[in-house]
């Protein structure tokens, strides 16, 4: 699924998404490095959702059933 062009943890004329940051209630959203770091350093229970980091389903399928 392609994501947002501009950064929706800050305001309009945002700058374009970079990292999906995530929390531990499922909420997520895109947003530009400067954002989501901000974020991350604020929100304690946010982190960083990447695709290129692999993610929950990758885990999942290496694993032995």
């Amino acid at each position: 699924m392609p994501h947002p062009e501009h950064c929706g943890l800050g305001g309009a004329g945002a700058a374009p998404t970079g990292l999906k940051v995530a929390d531990s209630c499922g909420d997520a959203v895109w947003g530009c490095h400067i954002h989501a770091e901000e974020a991350i350093v604020t929100v304690r229970s946010a982190s960083i959702a990447s695709e290129e980091l692999g993610g929950l389903a990758a885990y999942l399928n290496r694993r032995p059933a």
